[in-house]
C-alpha cells in the first residue's frame, strides 16, 4: 500500500512504513489529528441523534436529496472561489475571495451531518489544485483535517457569524500546528526564533485575514435573506 507524494522532487514513499517510523512531535501531531477527527465524528453523531426528531430545529431544510444537491453546489462555488487569490505566500497558503464562506454557511444552515460531508468533499477537491507533501501527518493536517474542520460552523445554527469565525479559526489552528512541526525550520528566514510564533503569524496573514472577511460577509443582511430562501 503506497502513499503518493507530489512535490518538487517528485518523491513517492510508503504510508505504512512512514507511519511506523513516527516519533516525538510528529507522533504527537498524528495523535492530536486522530483525536480531533474522533471528537468531530462523535460530536456529529450525538448532535444528529439528539436532533433527529426535531425537524423544526433552527429551520433547517429536511429534504435529503435537495440538501445533497445544495451541498454539491456550495462545494463547487467554494472550489471556484479558491482559484481567485488576492495573494499567495511562498510556502503555501493564500488569501482567496471568501472560498471558506460557502462551506461554513452551508454547514451552519444544513447541520453537521451535511456540513462535515461538504467540508470533507471540499478537502478532497483542494488536492486537485496541487499538493505539497513532506510527511504523511502533514498531509493529513494540511489537506484533510484543515478543511474538514470548517464543518464546525454547523454547531452554531442561530449564530452563523460566530460559527463561521470559530470554523475559520479551527482551520487556522490546524494549519498552525502543521506549520510549526513541519515547516518551523523556515522561521529564521522570516525573523522568528520560535517556530510556533512563526507558524501562527504565517497562517494569520492568510487564513486569518480571509476568516475575518468571511465573518463580515456572514453577518451581512444579504446572507440572512439567502438562508431564508434556501429554507423555503
Amino acid at each position: 500500500m503506497f502513499f503518493p507524494v507530489i512535490c518538487s522532487e517528485g518523491i513517492s514513499f510508503s504510508l505504512l512504513s512512514e507511519l511506523a517510523e513516527l516519533d516525538g512531535i510528529e507522533l504527537i501531531s498524528l495523535i492530536i489529528a486522530a483525536v480531533l477527527a474522533i471528537v468531530l465524528i462523535v460530536a456529529v453523531a450525538v448532535y444528529v441523534k439528539n436532533s433527529a426528531n426535531k425537524s423544526e430545529l433552527s429551520g433547517r431544510p429536511q429534504n435529503k436529496t435537495r440538501n445533497l444537491v445544495t451541498a454539491a453546489m456550495f462545494v463547487s462555488i467554494a472550489f471556484v472561489l479558491s482559484y481567485f487569490k488576492v495573494f499567495s505566500m511562498p510556502f503555501g497558503g493564500s488569501v482567496t475571495i471568501l472560498s471558506m464562506l460557502p462551506i461554513t454557511l452551508f454547514a451552519a444552515w444544513y447541520g453537521p451531518a451535511y456540513g462535515f460531508i461538504a467540508a470533507f468533499a471540499y478537502s478532497l477537491l483542494q488536492m486537485i489544485q496541487g499538493v505539497w507533501i513532506v510527511h504523511p501527518v502533514q498531509f493529513v493536517l494540511d489537506y484533510l483535517l484543515a478543511f474538514t474542520v470548517l464543518g464546525v460552523a454547523s454547531f452554531f445554527p442561530k449564530k452563523v457569524a460566530l460559527g463561521v469565525a470559530i470554523a475559520c479559526f479551527a482551520r487556522m489552528l490546524v494549519s498552525t500546528i502543521s506549520g510549526a512541526v513541519f515547516f518551523g525550520e523556515y522561521a529564521a528566514d522570516y525573523g522568528f526564533s520560535n517556530a510556533w510564533a512563526y507558524s501562527f503569524c504565517y497562517n494569520a496573514t492568510t487564513i486569518g485575514i480571509e476568516g475575518v472577511l468571511c465573518v463580515i460577509a456572514a453577518a451581512l443582511p444579504f446572507t440572512k435573506r439567502l438562508r431564508e430562501q434556501l429554507v423555503k
